[in-house]
């Protein structure tokens, strides 16, 4: 869905702009995105998010992961 994913992009640039996560999480819920099951956004599900390696793009589908992330 391009929405999510434009929300998620969002996200990042907000983070790495410093904005703290729950006013992030505020700006995309009043966006109406929700997260998986229809889960609203808050910081500590924006948090995990922004941590996971598969959206930070450290490991990809198909591809066997190397180093810090060898054991997820």
């Amino acid at each position: 869905n391009q929405e999510i994913l434009d929300g998620i992009r969002f996200a990042f640039e907000q983070a790495a702009e410093g904005r703290p996560l729950q006013q992030i999480a505020i700006t995309l819920n009043q966006q109406e995105l929700r997260m998986r099951y229809g889960r609203t956004f808050n910081s500590g599900r924006l948090h995990r998010l922004l941590r996971s390696p598969v959206y930070a793009g450290v490991l990809r589908f198909g591809h066997r992961p190397v180093g810090k992330f060898a054991q997820c």
